[in-house]
């Protein structure tokens, strides 16, 4: 009996897969939701689409796969992949914390999102040049808070996130309130999920049908007709 409890904890210990997916509003009819899927440090997914156009989570998107990162498009209902060049460390944390987005005035009620019990803020901003106030929704949550901060150092190591949305402090720091709390709604912006749940292993790894880009670089030096 106690082996079997051993085991059984064990078990729960190593699972770190999990699936965290933010939803954010383009327009008034268009939503998109960002996706990572997370196994380990060496194997993850980031990926979007669409609300209302699939359930399906699709085959283009950042793969980091056995700590090479990958990039896989579709063109013409093809599937292409290529590497991408080395741009960071995804296990080096900033060494200075960013300016915080939003400043903190008074917390004011509950709120439930995604299942997850956040506090209600009101809080005040700065962009432009012009201040404004608002309400927020944060949570501090362990595991919730780490998976938003490799989701942000995943978004560094590769440049850019899975719908090109390009890594900066400000928008990191917007997402980190602060060491503590991370945003889980705003005014555009809602946690749609975070899932600790074994994801398959095909996730991490290129769709078979993905053709890998050959590129070609031209020499500028060649005078040749």
């Amino acid at each position: 009996m106690k082996k079997i409890l051993l085991s059984s904890l064990f078990s729960v210990a190593l699972l770190a897969d999990y699936t965290l997916s933010y939803q954010f509003e383009e327009s008034e009819d268009i939503n998109v939701v960002d996706v990572m899927q997370y196994k380990d440090s060496k194997n993850i997914k980031l990926s979007y689409y669409y609300e209302g156009e699939s359930s399906i989570l699709p085959k283009t998107g950042l793969y980091v796969i056995d700590g090479i990162r990958y990039s896989v498009e579709e063109n013409d209902n093809n599937l292409t992949y290529h590497g991408v060049t080395q741009y960071g460390d995804i296990n080096q944390e900033q060494q200075t914390s960013p300016e915080p987005f939003f400043k903190f005035l008074k917390k004011l009620d509950k709120e439930y999102i995604a299942g997850f019990e956040g506090e209600v803020w009101l809080v005040e901003s700065k962009e432009d040049g012009v201040r404004e106030q608002e309400k927020i929704v944060v949570c501090s949550n362990k595991e919730l808070v780490q998976a938003v901060k490799t989701y942000f150092n995943t978004i560094k190591y590769f440049g850019e996130g899975s719908y090109g949305q390009e890594f900066d402090t400000e928008f990191q720091s917007m997402f980190m309130v602060t060491d503590k709390y991370v945003l889980i709604a705003a005014k555009g912006i809602e946690l749609q999920r975070f899932e600790q749940s074994q994801i398959s292993p095909n996730t991490f790894s290129l769709p078979k049908e993905a053709h890998k880009v050959i590129e070609v670089f031209e020499d500028e030096d060649d005078t040749t007709q």
